[in-house]
Protein backbone atom coordinates (compact mmCIF):
# COMPACT_ATOMS: atom_id res chain seq x y z
CA UNK A 1 0.00 0.00 0.00
CA UNK A 2 1.66 3.29 -1.03
CA UNK A 3 2.42 6.01 1.46
CA UNK A 4 0.67 9.35 1.14
CA UNK A 5 4.02 11.14 1.19
CA UNK A 6 7.41 10.95 2.84
CA UNK A 7 8.28 13.76 5.24
CA UNK A 8 11.81 15.14 5.26
CA UNK A 9 12.11 17.17 8.47
CA UNK A 10 15.59 17.07 10.06
CA UNK A 11 15.84 15.05 13.24
CA UNK A 12 17.38 17.96 15.12
CA UNK A 13 14.42 20.30 15.49
CA UNK A 14 15.78 23.80 15.80
CA UNK A 15 13.51 26.17 17.73
CA UNK A 16 14.51 29.05 15.46
CA UNK A 17 13.35 27.06 12.43
CA UNK A 18 10.17 25.98 14.14
CA UNK A 19 9.31 29.54 15.17
CA UNK A 20 9.61 30.81 11.62
CA UNK A 21 7.65 27.88 10.24
CA UNK A 22 4.90 28.36 12.75
CA UNK A 23 4.72 32.08 12.00
CA UNK A 24 4.26 31.34 8.31
CA UNK A 25 1.72 28.66 9.10
CA UNK A 26 -0.22 31.02 11.36
CA UNK A 27 -0.57 33.52 8.53
CA UNK A 28 -1.37 31.05 5.76
CA UNK A 29 -3.07 27.93 7.03
CA UNK A 30 -6.81 27.64 6.84
CA UNK A 31 -9.13 24.80 7.53
CA UNK A 32 -9.22 22.59 4.49
CA UNK A 33 -11.44 19.75 3.47
CA UNK A 34 -9.67 16.46 3.43
CA UNK A 35 -9.75 12.80 3.83
CA UNK A 36 -9.89 9.91 1.48
CA UNK A 37 -11.16 6.42 1.86
CA UNK A 38 -9.16 3.89 3.82
CA UNK A 39 -8.42 0.38 2.70
CA UNK A 40 -10.62 -1.11 5.40
CA UNK A 41 -13.93 0.24 6.67
CA UNK A 42 -15.93 3.30 5.69
CA UNK A 43 -16.56 6.62 7.42
CA UNK A 44 -19.49 6.47 9.81
CA UNK A 45 -19.41 10.04 11.15
CA UNK A 46 -19.95 13.48 9.66
CA UNK A 47 -19.13 16.92 10.99
CA UNK A 48 -22.81 17.93 11.28
CA UNK A 49 -25.16 17.70 12.97
CA UNK A 50 -23.62 17.65 16.42
CA UNK A 51 -24.74 15.22 19.10
CA UNK A 52 -25.21 15.62 22.84
CA UNK A 53 -22.40 14.06 24.84
CA UNK A 54 -22.84 12.23 28.14
CA UNK A 55 -24.24 14.57 30.80
CA UNK A 56 -21.63 13.29 33.28
CA UNK A 57 -18.99 15.12 31.23
CA UNK A 58 -20.35 18.39 32.65
CA UNK A 59 -18.45 17.48 35.81
CA UNK A 60 -15.18 17.22 33.88
CA UNK A 61 -12.82 19.74 32.30
CA UNK A 62 -10.70 19.65 29.17
CA UNK A 63 -7.36 21.46 29.46
CA UNK A 64 -5.59 22.55 26.28
CA UNK A 65 -2.49 24.66 25.66
CA UNK A 66 -1.82 26.71 22.54
CA UNK A 67 1.52 27.84 21.16
CA UNK A 68 2.84 31.19 20.12
CA UNK A 69 4.47 31.67 16.74
CA UNK A 70 7.53 32.81 18.70
CA UNK A 71 8.41 33.54 22.31
CA UNK A 72 6.88 37.02 22.25
CA UNK A 73 3.50 36.04 20.79
CA UNK A 74 0.43 34.93 22.64
CA UNK A 75 -0.38 31.41 23.72
CA UNK A 76 -2.83 30.28 26.37
CA UNK A 77 -3.97 27.46 28.59
CA UNK A 78 -7.72 26.86 28.38
CA UNK A 79 -10.08 25.04 30.72
CA UNK A 80 -13.17 23.92 28.79
CA UNK A 81 -16.40 22.30 29.90
CA UNK A 82 -16.00 18.71 28.71
CA UNK A 83 -19.65 18.35 27.72
CA UNK A 84 -20.13 21.62 25.85
CA UNK A 85 -16.71 23.13 25.11
CA UNK A 86 -17.57 26.34 26.97
CA UNK A 87 -14.55 28.21 28.36
CA UNK A 88 -14.32 28.00 32.15
CA UNK A 89 -11.08 29.97 32.37
CA UNK A 90 -8.09 31.04 30.29
CA UNK A 91 -4.49 31.74 31.35
CA UNK A 92 -2.15 33.63 29.01
CA UNK A 93 1.37 32.27 28.46
CA UNK A 94 4.14 32.80 25.95
CA UNK A 95 2.95 29.61 24.28
CA UNK A 96 4.03 26.00 24.75
CA UNK A 97 4.61 23.04 22.49
CA UNK A 98 3.56 20.20 24.73
CA UNK A 99 0.75 18.86 26.84
CA UNK A 100 -0.27 20.26 30.25
CA UNK A 101 -0.22 17.84 33.17
CA UNK A 102 -3.07 17.56 35.68
CA UNK A 103 -2.27 16.27 39.17
CA UNK A 104 -3.77 16.80 42.63
CA UNK A 105 -5.93 19.78 41.65
CA UNK A 106 -3.19 21.61 39.75
CA UNK A 107 -2.29 22.10 36.09
CA UNK A 108 1.42 22.19 35.38
CA UNK A 109 2.71 23.86 32.23
CA UNK A 110 6.13 24.84 30.92
CA UNK A 111 5.81 27.63 28.36
CA UNK A 112 8.55 29.27 26.30
CA UNK A 113 8.94 31.98 28.93
CA UNK A 114 11.59 29.78 30.62
CA UNK A 115 9.16 28.99 33.42
CA UNK A 116 7.36 26.07 34.95
CA UNK A 117 3.97 27.25 36.19
CA UNK A 118 1.47 25.62 38.52
CA UNK A 119 -2.14 26.74 38.06
CA UNK A 120 -5.16 25.96 40.19
CA UNK A 121 -7.15 23.55 38.05
CA UNK A 122 -10.52 24.91 39.21
CA UNK A 123 -9.86 28.63 38.78
CA UNK A 124 -6.75 29.06 36.66
CA UNK A 125 -5.10 31.12 39.40
CA UNK A 126 -1.32 30.89 39.52
CA UNK A 127 0.01 28.91 42.48
CA UNK A 128 3.73 29.24 41.81
CA UNK A 129 6.34 29.86 39.12
CA UNK A 130 9.82 28.42 38.72
CA UNK A 131 12.33 29.98 36.32
CA UNK A 132 15.00 27.70 34.92
CA UNK A 133 18.63 28.51 35.49
CA UNK A 134 20.07 27.83 32.04
CA UNK A 135 19.23 28.79 28.50
CA UNK A 136 17.32 31.80 27.25
CA UNK A 137 13.79 32.72 26.25
CA UNK A 138 14.82 32.14 22.64
CA UNK A 139 15.05 28.45 23.48
CA UNK A 140 12.76 28.04 26.46
CA UNK A 141 10.83 25.15 27.81
CA UNK A 142 8.77 23.32 25.25
CA UNK A 143 6.08 22.05 27.55
CA UNK A 144 7.87 18.87 28.57
CA UNK A 145 6.41 18.12 31.99
CA UNK A 146 5.73 14.94 33.96
CA UNK A 147 4.40 14.58 37.51
CA UNK A 148 4.89 11.65 39.86
CA UNK A 149 3.78 11.81 43.48
CA UNK A 150 4.85 15.13 44.96
CA UNK A 151 7.44 15.94 42.29
CA UNK A 152 7.24 17.77 38.98
CA UNK A 153 9.85 16.75 36.40
CA UNK A 154 10.36 19.31 33.65
CA UNK A 155 12.67 18.91 30.67
CA UNK A 156 13.77 21.79 28.46
CA UNK A 157 15.05 21.79 24.93
CA UNK A 158 18.36 23.24 26.11
CA UNK A 159 18.97 19.79 27.59
CA UNK A 160 18.36 20.00 31.33
CA UNK A 161 15.86 18.17 33.51
CA UNK A 162 14.54 19.82 36.68
CA UNK A 163 12.86 18.13 39.63
CA UNK A 164 10.57 20.52 41.52
CA UNK A 165 8.45 20.25 44.63
CA UNK A 166 4.89 20.11 43.32
CA UNK A 167 3.55 22.11 46.25
CA UNK A 168 5.73 25.21 45.94
CA UNK A 169 8.02 24.84 42.92
CA UNK A 170 11.20 24.56 44.98
CA UNK A 171 14.13 23.06 43.06
CA UNK A 172 15.05 19.59 44.29
CA UNK A 173 17.69 18.73 41.69
CA UNK A 174 18.84 19.50 38.17
CA UNK A 175 20.32 17.13 35.61
CA UNK A 176 22.52 18.70 32.97
CA UNK A 177 23.37 16.91 29.73
CA UNK A 178 26.79 15.37 29.38
CA UNK A 179 27.72 17.45 26.37
CA UNK A 180 26.91 20.96 25.23
CA UNK A 181 24.57 20.76 22.28
CA UNK A 182 22.40 17.99 23.68
CA UNK A 183 18.68 18.70 23.62
CA UNK A 184 15.47 17.19 24.92
CA UNK A 185 12.32 17.41 22.81
CA UNK A 186 10.00 15.17 24.82
CA UNK A 187 8.53 14.92 28.33
CA UNK A 188 10.17 12.48 30.73
CA UNK A 189 8.54 9.18 31.68
CA UNK A 190 8.54 8.23 35.37
CA UNK A 191 8.23 4.69 36.73
CA UNK A 192 9.67 2.55 39.53
CA UNK A 193 11.77 5.33 41.05
CA UNK A 194 13.39 6.28 37.73
CA UNK A 195 12.99 9.20 35.33
CA UNK A 196 13.54 8.23 31.69
CA UNK A 197 14.65 11.00 29.34
CA UNK A 198 15.18 11.05 25.56
CA UNK A 199 18.06 13.14 24.25
CA UNK A 200 19.71 13.95 20.93
CA UNK A 201 22.44 16.17 19.65
CA UNK A 202 25.76 14.76 20.84
CA UNK A 203 25.23 12.12 23.51
CA UNK A 204 22.26 10.62 21.61
CA UNK A 205 21.02 8.57 24.56
CA UNK A 206 18.07 7.55 26.67
CA UNK A 207 18.91 8.32 30.30
CA UNK A 208 17.54 6.64 33.39
CA UNK A 209 17.83 9.11 36.29
CA UNK A 210 17.26 8.41 39.96
CA UNK A 211 13.93 10.10 40.70
CA UNK A 212 15.09 11.24 44.14
CA UNK A 213 18.55 12.57 43.27
CA UNK A 214 18.86 12.95 39.49
CA UNK A 215 21.89 10.65 39.41
CA UNK A 216 22.38 8.69 36.20
CA UNK A 217 21.55 4.99 36.69
CA UNK A 218 22.17 4.02 33.06
CA UNK A 219 22.24 5.33 29.52
CA UNK A 220 21.35 3.59 26.27
CA UNK A 221 22.67 5.01 23.02
CA UNK A 222 21.15 4.97 19.56
CA UNK A 223 22.41 6.24 16.18
CA UNK A 224 21.22 9.80 15.74
CA UNK A 225 19.68 9.93 19.20
CA UNK A 226 16.18 9.78 20.64
CA UNK A 227 13.59 12.47 20.01
CA UNK A 228 10.63 10.23 20.79
CA UNK A 229 8.37 10.40 23.81
CA UNK A 230 9.38 7.50 26.05
CA UNK A 231 6.84 5.15 27.60
CA UNK A 232 7.84 3.18 30.70
CA UNK A 233 6.20 0.00 31.97
CA UNK A 234 7.20 -2.11 34.96
CA UNK A 235 10.18 -3.62 33.15
CA UNK A 236 10.58 -1.93 29.74
CA UNK A 237 11.10 1.51 28.27
CA UNK A 238 9.80 2.01 24.73
CA UNK A 239 11.27 4.93 22.83
CA UNK A 240 11.38 6.14 19.25
CA UNK A 241 14.68 7.12 17.66
CA UNK A 242 15.77 9.19 14.70
CA UNK A 243 17.13 6.04 13.02
CA UNK A 244 13.46 5.06 12.34
CA UNK A 245 13.47 2.36 15.04
CA UNK A 246 11.26 1.76 18.03
CA UNK A 247 13.50 0.51 20.84
CA UNK A 248 12.48 -1.77 23.70
CA UNK A 249 14.98 -1.18 26.52
CA UNK A 250 15.31 -3.07 29.80
CA UNK A 251 14.16 -0.56 32.43
CA UNK A 252 16.60 -1.83 35.05
CA UNK A 253 19.78 -2.22 33.03
CA UNK A 254 19.44 -0.13 29.87
CA UNK A 255 20.07 -3.16 27.67
CA UNK A 256 18.30 -3.01 24.30
CA UNK A 257 15.99 -6.02 24.08
CA UNK A 258 14.82 -5.46 20.51
CA UNK A 259 14.24 -2.81 17.92
CA UNK A 260 11.71 -2.53 15.10
CA UNK A 261 12.32 -0.48 11.97
CA UNK A 262 9.56 1.69 10.52
CA UNK A 263 9.55 3.90 7.45
CA UNK A 264 10.48 7.11 9.28
CA UNK A 265 11.24 8.59 12.70
CA UNK A 266 8.98 7.98 15.70
CA UNK A 267 8.20 11.08 17.75
CA UNK A 268 4.84 10.24 19.32
CA UNK A 269 4.46 8.17 22.48
CA UNK A 270 3.62 4.46 22.05
CA UNK A 271 0.79 2.69 23.90
CA UNK A 272 0.99 -0.73 25.55
CA UNK A 273 -1.66 -3.30 26.49
CA UNK A 274 -2.35 -7.03 26.35
CA UNK A 275 1.19 -7.92 25.35
CA UNK A 276 1.20 -5.49 22.42
CA UNK A 277 2.97 -2.17 21.92
CA UNK A 278 1.30 0.21 19.47
CA UNK A 279 3.55 2.77 17.81
CA UNK A 280 2.93 5.48 15.22
CA UNK A 281 5.63 6.66 12.84
CA UNK A 282 6.10 9.77 10.76
CA UNK A 283 5.53 7.45 7.79
CA UNK A 284 1.82 7.71 8.80
CA UNK A 285 1.51 4.03 9.67
CA UNK A 286 0.40 2.57 12.99
CA UNK A 287 2.29 -0.59 14.00
CA UNK A 288 1.21 -3.28 16.48
CA UNK A 289 4.20 -5.23 17.82
CA UNK A 290 4.60 -8.14 20.22
CA UNK A 291 6.11 -6.74 23.41
CA UNK A 292 8.24 -9.87 23.94
CA UNK A 293 10.20 -9.82 20.69
CA UNK A 294 9.05 -6.84 18.58
CA UNK A 295 7.42 -9.06 15.95
CA UNK A 296 4.96 -7.21 13.73
CA UNK A 297 1.35 -8.27 14.36
CA UNK A 298 -0.35 -5.77 12.05
CA UNK A 299 0.02 -2.31 10.61
CA UNK A 300 -2.46 0.25 9.28
CA UNK A 301 -1.81 3.25 7.06
CA UNK A 302 -3.58 6.46 8.02
CA UNK A 303 -4.91 8.63 5.21
CA UNK A 304 -6.09 12.14 4.41
CA UNK A 305 -5.16 15.27 2.47
CA UNK A 306 -4.82 17.85 5.24
CA UNK A 307 -2.03 20.40 4.92
CA UNK A 308 1.27 19.00 6.19
CA UNK A 309 2.33 20.69 9.45
CA UNK A 310 5.83 22.21 9.87
CA UNK A 311 7.01 19.33 12.06
CA UNK A 312 4.84 16.33 11.20
CA UNK A 313 4.75 13.35 13.53
CA UNK A 314 2.62 11.25 11.18
CA UNK A 315 0.20 9.84 13.72
CA UNK A 316 -0.30 9.36 17.46
CA UNK A 317 -2.14 6.66 19.41
CA UNK A 318 -4.16 6.11 22.59
CA UNK A 319 -5.29 2.69 23.80
CA UNK A 320 -8.58 2.45 25.69
CA UNK A 321 -9.65 -1.11 26.49
CA UNK A 322 -9.84 -3.03 23.23
CA UNK A 323 -9.96 0.11 21.05
CA UNK A 324 -7.04 2.05 19.66
CA UNK A 325 -7.76 5.70 18.89
CA UNK A 326 -5.47 7.35 16.37
CA UNK A 327 -4.88 10.98 15.48
CA UNK A 328 -3.59 11.21 11.91
CA UNK A 329 -1.48 13.83 10.19
CA UNK A 330 -3.71 13.51 7.13
CA UNK A 331 -6.59 15.04 9.09
CA UNK A 332 -8.60 12.10 10.41
CA UNK A 333 -9.33 10.47 13.75
CA UNK A 334 -9.65 6.68 13.78
CA UNK A 335 -11.06 4.09 16.14
CA UNK A 336 -9.44 0.72 15.41
CA UNK A 337 -9.86 -2.71 16.91
CA UNK A 338 -6.71 -3.16 18.96
CA UNK A 339 -6.62 -6.88 18.19
CA UNK A 340 -6.18 -6.60 14.43
CA UNK A 341 -6.37 -2.94 13.34
CA UNK A 342 -9.83 -3.23 11.77
CA UNK A 343 -11.43 0.19 11.43
CA UNK A 344 -14.46 0.81 13.64
CA UNK A 345 -15.01 4.40 12.56
CA UNK A 346 -13.21 7.34 11.06
CA UNK A 347 -13.94 11.06 11.38
CA UNK A 348 -12.30 13.46 8.94
CA UNK A 349 -11.44 16.86 10.39
CA UNK A 350 -9.48 18.28 7.45
CA UNK A 351 -6.50 19.42 9.55
CA UNK A 352 -3.50 17.59 10.95
CA UNK A 353 -4.09 15.64 14.17
CA UNK A 354 -0.51 14.92 15.22
CA UNK A 355 -1.23 14.45 18.91
CA UNK A 356 -2.68 11.48 20.74
CA UNK A 357 -6.45 11.54 21.38
CA UNK A 358 -7.71 11.60 24.96
CA UNK A 359 -10.61 9.34 25.96
CA UNK A 360 -12.95 10.09 28.87
CA UNK A 361 -16.65 9.76 29.70
CA UNK A 362 -17.63 8.15 26.42
CA UNK A 363 -15.94 10.87 24.37
CA UNK A 364 -12.72 11.28 22.41
CA UNK A 365 -11.00 14.66 22.60
CA UNK A 366 -8.46 15.73 19.99
CA UNK A 367 -6.58 18.83 18.91
CA UNK A 368 -5.62 19.88 15.40
CA UNK A 369 -2.44 21.80 14.72
CA UNK A 370 -4.23 24.85 13.27
CA UNK A 371 -5.70 25.35 16.75
CA UNK A 372 -9.03 23.56 17.15
CA UNK A 373 -10.31 21.19 19.84
CA UNK A 374 -12.86 18.53 18.93
CA UNK A 375 -15.04 16.34 21.14
CA UNK A 376 -16.27 13.19 19.39
CA UNK A 377 -18.61 10.48 20.65
CA UNK A 378 -16.44 7.44 21.31
CA UNK A 379 -18.98 4.91 20.09
CA UNK A 380 -19.25 6.20 16.52
CA UNK A 381 -17.08 9.33 16.13
CA UNK A 382 -20.03 11.74 15.85
CA UNK A 383 -19.15 15.36 16.62
CA UNK A 384 -20.15 16.76 20.00
CA UNK A 385 -18.52 20.20 19.90
CA UNK A 386 -15.64 22.25 18.50
CA UNK A 387 -13.57 25.01 20.09
CA UNK A 388 -10.96 27.21 18.40
CA UNK A 389 -7.93 28.44 20.36
CA UNK A 390 -5.99 31.66 19.87
CA UNK A 391 -3.06 29.96 18.15
CA UNK A 392 -1.68 26.64 16.97
CA UNK A 393 -1.82 23.58 19.24
CA UNK A 394 1.01 21.10 19.62
CA UNK A 395 -0.20 19.05 22.60
CA UNK A 396 -2.96 16.59 23.44
CA UNK A 397 -6.02 17.58 25.48
CA UNK A 398 -6.03 16.65 29.16
CA UNK A 399 -9.32 15.67 30.82
CA UNK A 400 -9.99 15.64 34.55
CA UNK A 401 -12.33 16.82 37.29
Amino acid sequence: MPRVFTATVPASRSRVLLSSLLLVMTMTIAACGGGSTQASGTPTATAIPTVALDAALAQKTVYVASTGANVSSTGSVYALDAQTGKVNWKFATGGMYGTPVLAAGAIYVAPQSDEVIALDAASGAKRWTFTRADGSSNVGFDGYVAVAGSTVYAACDAGSVYALNAADGKLLWQFKPETAGDHIYAPPAVANGLVFVSSSGVSDAVYALDAATGAVRWRAKGPGGFDGRPLATADTVYDGATDHNLYAIDAKTGEVRWRFTTGDVLWSRPAVGNGVVYAASRDQYVYALNTADGKLLWKVQTMGTAAKPPLPTGAAVTLDGDTLYVGAQGGAVYALKAADGTQIWRHDLGAAVDNAPTVAGGAVFVTTQPGAVYALRASDGALGWTFTTDNLTEGSPVVGP
